[in-house]
């Protein structure tokens, strides 16, 4: 089964097949490559200092031990809140509905952006389709993994296609512009200044 984004707008289901988008899919990449007297390409690898142990790529990797050494699988990790309390992962999205909720320009513009993935269609619904097409964003959850923290993404279209956008939403205090606010500053009037030393 293909791993999709399926997205729930007025009780009515549409399925998106999805591709992050990176920075060297855009404008391309380049990657020297090492060679040898022979013109074969060489393959990086680490030599441990106190031994001399040739460590090939792949050969290393970080786990997790506990205070006696014990290898800890990272599906016995738990989470806990500030209060102590153990936090219960939350599930994957992905082939999950979800629903979308309409937001504005402004949410968007307010929105930290992580990841950018484009969207094919494999069904859309017609009425989902319209709002799309006239510009209208829309939020939705978004858990690639099993995790203790769910991203938001939004979906929007453009003249290029369907895009998801994931990250993390902010928030911002704005004061009125008629409030005013005071400045303290606090002063000691019995400091003795050194004009000599300046």
């Amino acid at each position: 089964m293909s791993r999709q984004i399926i997205l729930r707008f007025n009780n009515k289901v549409s399925k998106f097949n999805f591709k992050k988008i990176t920075r060297s899919s855009l404008y391309d990449s380049k990657k020297r490559i090492a060679v040898d007297k022979d013109n074969k390409s060489c393959i990086l690898a680490n030599i441990e200092t106190i031994y001399g142990t040739l460590i090939n790529s792949g050969d290393a990797s970080n786990v997790l031990v506990d205070n006696k050494n014990n290898y800890i699988d990272k599906s016995e990790i738990i989470g806990i809140d500030n209060d102590g309390n153990k936090i219960s992962r939350l599930p994957s999205t992905i082939n999950v509905p979800q629903d979308v909720f309409k937001k504005n320009e402004s949410y968007l513009l307010d929105f930290d952006c992580s990841s950018l993935y484009n969207l094919q269609p494999d069904k859309l619904e017609s009425e989902f389709q319209e709002n799309l097409d006239n510009g209208d964003i829309f939020n939705f959850d978004f858990n690639y993994y099993e995790d203790f923290n769910v991203e938001k993404g939004i979906i929007l279209k453009n003249d290029k296609g369907y895009f998801a956008l994931i990250g993390k939403e902010i928030f911002n205090s704005w004061i009125e512009k008629s409030e005013n606010t005071s400045e303290n500053f606090e002063t000691l009037d019995d400091i003795d200044i050194d004009f000599e030393m300046l």
